[in-house]
């Protein structure tokens, strides 16, 4: 722009001024100030000033209710100063286990801000015994439990002075974390991890006590299985107040809810058994989940029956990690071998040996991790609801042909089978 235009445009402005008079420009700056009444200078102050006060921030002493996600070896002090310096809640991790780094990391903060900042607890990751006693003489206040049970630290940390935070996924996690007395929650988007019928996927229990897929199995997963029972699509299976997504409630003993091949065995318990007796560390895992003490695994899994999956099924998977086991919300594609219980109930998925549950509401959006097999639909879901009577048999769908039953008898966990 020359200085001929410049000039221009200031004679410009002066005529509009003198037109508008200053009763107008007055009435402008009024507009303006309406429309951002706690911002005397209006709107161009707004970006400069605005905070979002409410309980978190009062509690954490943060401007913005924003708690940084603890990402192993990337939570460190370079990200977690900024967002502190941004005005939210940054924070350490320690599930990387390298705790003298951690020291270090939280040394530094002090160099680089002088807000509020925390130290996460990914309790599926904890190798030291004494992370607790690690973390209060760090001397910070605030702390995320995660990846675990909210029971395990949460009343220790309130002990020691600190603010306890639990991550969880579910409403049912987020009930059980007030239970145990935390004092907020970080609520997380949920995840349904896929997983195929012939993978085991990592952090296994033991070795697969899956029998190798036949060929009719193959053509049966391949074709989808069988169509969903039928059932109420509002059914909620895990008894939390929220249902599970897309999913239809089964019920376990109806007829045609597994399947099974005459003359296969879909798992071997006995080697189940074997698998977990040489494995103190899994053991414990496995036990807990169930309920039961050690000493009692062989006798619980003597109860069940092995049987595949005629659908693609929702449920509690776990994963041993760490010395614990770690629940995930999955799917279990069709084809999938499963030992189920007297009512009906999976109890076992037979390519990893992990120990399953029922499965837990997914609020918000549903993510699926994993690669989704080709006849996958969330709509043909379903959820296993346990009868609430035992039965000593049940009627499968014969994967070689898929219009026919076969009737199964439970006796110590093997199957008879008898094509009707």
């Amino acid at each position: 722009m020359n200085r001929c235009s410049r000039r221009r445009r200031r004679r410009r402005r002066r005529r509009r001024r003198r037109r508008l008079g200053a009763s107008d420009a007055t009435e402008r700056r009024s507009r303006i100030r309406r429309l951002c009444p706690a911002h005397p200078q209006g709107i161009g102050s707004l970006a400069m000033s605005t905070k979002f006060p409410n309980r978190v921030t009062d509690m954490l002493g943060v401007e913005y209710p924003i708690v940084q996600a603890p990402m192993g070896w990337i939570a460190r002090s370079q990200l977690a100063s900024a967002v502190s310096n941004a005005g939210g809640m940054g924070i350490i991790e320690t599930s990387s286990g390298e705790l003298d780094a951690v020291r270090l990391e939280i040394e530094k903060m002090a160099d680089l801000t002088d807000k509020p900042f925390g130290v996460n607890i990914a309790q599926a990751f904890v190798r030291d015994p004494d992370i607790v006693q690690f973390v209060v003489d760090q001397g910070v206040q605030f702390v995320t439990t995660s990846a675990g049970n909210p029971t395990k630290y949460t009343a220790q940390l309130k002990e020691a002075g600190l603010t306890v935070f639990h991550v969880v996924p579910t409403l049912h996690g987020a009930l059980k974390a007030v239970e145990a007395g935390v004092d907020g929650l970080v609520v997380e988007g949920g995840e349904v991890f896929l997983l195929p019928f012939d993978e085991p996927g990592d952090g296994v229990f033991t070795a697969s006590i899956a029998a190798d897929p036949t060929d009719d199995l193959v053509v049966f997963v391949e074709a989808g299985g069988s169509e969903p029972a039928t059932g109420d699509p509002s059914e909620d299976p895990d008894g939390s107040d929220g249902s599970v997504t897309a999913v239809v409630g089964v019920d376990g003993t109806a007829d045609g809810v597994f399947a099974g091949a005459e003359g296969v065995v879909a798992c071997a318990p006995d080697r189940l058994i074997d698998e977990l007796g040489a494995e103190a560390a899994e053991a414990v895992a496995w036990a807990e989940v169930q309920g039961i003490d050690v000493s009692s695994i062989p006798e619980f899994v003597d109860g069940l029956t092995a049987t595949v999956l005629t659908s693609d099924t929702r449920m509690t998977d776990h994963r041993f990690l760490d010395g614990a086991a770690v629940a995930n919300q999955s799917v279990l594609q069709v084809g999938s071998g499963v030992l189920i219980d007297a009512f009906g109930e999976p109890q076992v998925r037979c390519s990893s040996g992990s120990p399953l549950a029922p499965p837990e509401a997914v609020d918000g959006t549903t993510r699926y991790v994993g690669s989704p097999w080709e006849m996958f639909e969330p709509a043909r879901t379903v959820a296993v609801v346990p009868s609430p009577d035992p039965v000593v048999e049940f009627l499968l769908v014969d994967v070689a042909r898929h219009n026919s039953l076969l009737h199964v008898g439970r006796t110590n966990g093997f199957v008879s089978f008898l094509c009707i």
